[in-house]
């Protein structure tokens, strides 16, 4: 671990990295889908596009069933004109504002967060 990773600007009370690579936004894979389907651990980290005109449900599984590691963040974006909604499977809790669980409408998105091992937090463009 030695080298030096930010230098201080003379004069200043600024420290400014040398490298820009880990605070760069990286690429996010985007999945599209168009049915209803039960979250995968390859859905982790994705950008998952729901592009269908009749409804489309997202099932959150169970820790027992898919250990998705705490943390994990997808998002859920509604492409078409049939609403997406977000459920939890049996024994699973999903915190939202009002307890809210459909997207927002067409181009609307929210995003899953995974805060413990059957408890997810949904928040952004909700209905």
């Amino acid at each position: 671990m030695g080298g030096k990773v930010a230098q201080a600007i003379a004069g200043t009370d600024y420290v400014v990295p040398l490298s820009l690579d880990n605070y760069m936004p990286k690429n996010v894979p985007i999945t599209s889908l168009s049915a209803s389907f039960t979250l995968a651990l390859t859905h982790a980290g994705n950008v998952l596009l729901c592009g269908s005109a009749s409804a489309i449900t997202v099932t959150v599984p169970a820790n027992a069933s898919v250990a998705f590691p705490t943390g994990t963040q997808v998002t859920i974006t509604q492409t078409n004109t049939g609403t997406v909604t977000i459920a939890a499977a049996s024994g699973v809790t999903i915190l939202s504002k009002d307890n809210k669980l459909a997207v927002d409408g067409q181009n609307a998105a929210v995003t899953l967060v995974k805060a413990d091992a059957n408890t997810w937090y949904l928040w952004g463009a909700l209905a």
